[in-house]
């Protein structure tokens, strides 16, 4: 039995996964409590956390030796590399490629590292290759792909966790994503991932098993829908509810009809396409200053706009591009939390 534990908008969630049968995910217990969330990278009342983190783990009755703490994609930054070893003409074991992902640290500047991924290696001038094992030459080059996020962060969860559980790991929830619900055939063959969280729009490039690049857009799904609070002047429970009812391209209907409440299809649906256009206009220039040809590859789309009925469709017509949604085997579960739990469960299992 696995603990994880996963920071949604308003709740902090605990999940208790274990490996069911055919390397299926079992989710055995979800307890979540509310807390005063993250702002800009940094918790709001990080004093509260200790208490949350203690209730939560002691409600469970499972006494863990380690907890996971899926970290959000706007946390991490990415850097990848070559770096070689001399190999003095002999020939590659598995020590000089564990020496490669060894001799690079755990610190990038302000921030600490929680994953470190070979995304290809290479003998001299040879071809990339995954396991280079039994090649001989000079050198064993390697791309390492760095995932690090901020000291704070880490320091936070560590501080408040110190007297409820021995250890905590850091997961970073898009790597794990990439790794379980893309094929590999198109990871190896490079490919996009967009992950629409809350306040923020990450764009990652994902080679192989490691991702090479990411970049953050400033506008998530708080942002859809706090336009339809200003512009209709109404609530956010309100403005959610409005967002599920919302089909972008519909026509011949004259209002979304809900709630006691009537909203012009067209000015509702205007609304929205606005902001998603503004949001692929940073995705588009993320995507631009990777590699422009990735953008002829394929393109995977995870997070809450996947629930606006055609907003991928208009994303996609932004971007010139075909999107693929993301989607995993159901859990139980509600929301985007169902293809995370999933997603990191089978990276932590």
């Amino acid at each position: 039995m696995k603990g994880i534990i996963f920071f949604a908008e308003e709740e902090i969630v605990l999940v208790l996964v274990e490996r069911g049968v055919n390397r299926t995910v079992v989710v055995r217990q979800l307890l979540s409590q509310k807390y005063c969330g993250m702002r800009m990278g940094e918790f709001e009342n990080p004093t509260e956390l200790g208490n949350i983190f203690s209730e939560l783990i002691t409600a469970s009755g499972v006494k863990f030796d380690k907890v996971f703490i899926a970290t959000p994609s706007y946390l991490c930054e990415v850097t990848a590399d070559e770096i070689a070893i001399d190999l003095k003409g002999k020939k590659v074991t598995q020590a000089h490629m564990e020496q490669l992902l060894n001799s690079v640290g755990l610190s990038e500047g302000d921030n600490i590292v929680i994953s470190k991924t070979a995304v290809y290696f290479k003998v001299d001038n040879g071809s990339a290759c995954i396991n280079p094992i039994g090649q001989a030459g000079s050198a064993l080059i390697a791309k390492i792909s760095l995932i690090s996020v901020p000291h704070s962060f880490v320091d936070v969860i560590k501080s408040e966790m110190v007297t409820i559980v021995p250890s905590v790991e850091f997961v970073p929830v898009t790597l794990a994503t990439a790794l379980h619900l893309i094929p590999s055939s198109s990871r190896d063959s490079m490919c996009v991932l967009i992950n629409n969280e809350q306040y923020s729009t990450t764009v990652s490039v994902v080679a192989g098993d490691g991702i090479i690049k990411s970049t953050n857009v400033d506008m998530g799904s708080y942002h859809v829908a706090n336009d339809l609070c200003v512009v209709k002047k109404i609530d956010k429970p309100i403005a959610i509810e409005l967002l599920r009812h919302v089909v972008l391209g519909l026509v011949g209907e004259k209002a979304y009809d809900f709630s006691g409440r009537q909203f012009p299809t067209e000015e509702t649906n205007a609304i929205i396409s606005s902001r998603i256009e503004v949001i692929a206009e940073g995705v588009l220039k993320a995507i631009n200053q990777s590699d422009q040809n990735l953008l002829d590859g394929e393109i995977f789309l995870m997070g809450e706009i996947n629930a606006i009925r055609g907003a991928r469709n208009l994303l996609s017509k932004e971007l010139g591009s075909n999107i693929v949604p993301l989607k995993c085997p159901r859990l139980n579960v509600s929301g985007t939390l169902d293809l995370l739990i999933g997603s990191v469960a089978q990276l932590v299992l």
